[in-house]
């Protein structure tokens, strides 16, 4: 057995156990942790048979056949559970983010354990680089996919998406191979995007909660004006309701005295 299978057994057993302990968001988390490295085991199969077939070498199915074939089996899962559930928005992206960090998890052992003399800084790098960066593809692909079940507009935005993921993802793999410096460019590039994709997420956050803050404030001074208003209403009313019945008095003094009347 290959050791890519060892380590997928060793990781995946105790995940499933809590499968049976944790619920709701927690539970869907590990599930769509497991199925990430399944993916990534699958994978591991996949794009040697298809490096034979197409008589690529290593460097280029990196560069060229993996991208494809990851991102696409990655977005699978995503697919179906879109499908079926119809889950909400937040649902999806975290569901899109654990499956690309348990696959980026699985990968990133079996090549630990494949360069087993590497140092530290390599496996911070690589565990950071490529972790950010399967976890980020997945999410981008799963936030196209909120509603393109229903709108056609949507499932063409997302197969722009799910292109745009993997020449970013080719684009990555290039750059680490490089046997030069620039490598160091392809450990930074999927945290600097991962950093600009946070800001614009909390950028937005910042707009959504002043916004509701406006509304508040607006609802509550519409609130205080009504509530001014039917209070000016009452007001004259009342002056009204005095004045008219001076007014009265004063005329019915003439057919019949006060003082009578209020006997």
């Amino acid at each position: 057995m290959s050791p890519i299978v060892n380590i997928f057994i060793c990781i995946v057993a105790p995940l499933l156990l809590t499968l049976f302990i944790l619920k709701d968001s927690a539970r869907r988390f590990n599930l769509f942790f497991i199925i990430g490295m399944a993916i990534a085991l699958l994978a591991s199969s996949i794009n040697p048979l298809i490096m034979k077939l197409a008589h690529y070498g290593t460097l280029d199915t990196a560069i060229y056949i993996a991208p494809i074939s990851e991102e696409v089996i990655k977005a699978l899962p995503i697919f179906i559970y879109v499908l079926i559930f119809k889950p909400e928005k937040n649902d999806i992206i975290v569901a899109a983010l654990a499956i690309g960090i348990g696959f980026a998890t699985l990968e990133n052992c079996t090549y630990i354990s494949a360069y087993s003399n590497a140092d530290l800084l390599f496996a911070v790098l690589r565990g950071f680089a490529s972790g950010i960066m399967h976890a980020v593809n997945t999410a981008v692909v799963g936030f196209g996919m909120c509603h393109a079940y229903d709108k056609k507009p949507d499932a063409v935005f997302t197969f722009a998406l799910l292109g745009a993921v993997i020449t970013y993802h080719s684009i990555y793999n290039m750059l680490v191979t490089a046997p030069t410096k620039i490598k160091h460019i392809g450990w930074i590039m999927p945290m600097l995007t991962a950093t600009v994709i946070t800001f614009i997420r909390q950028r937005e956050y910042g707009i959504r909660l002043l916004k509701r803050i406006f509304r508040i404030k607006n609802e509550v001074t519409l609130k205080t004006v009504d509530e001014s208003e039917m209070e000016d209403f009452v007001n004259e009313q009342k002056d009204f309701d005095d004045d008219f019945g001076d007014m009265y008095d004063d005329t019915t003094d003439y057919i019949m005295p006060r003082q009578q009347r209020e006997c």
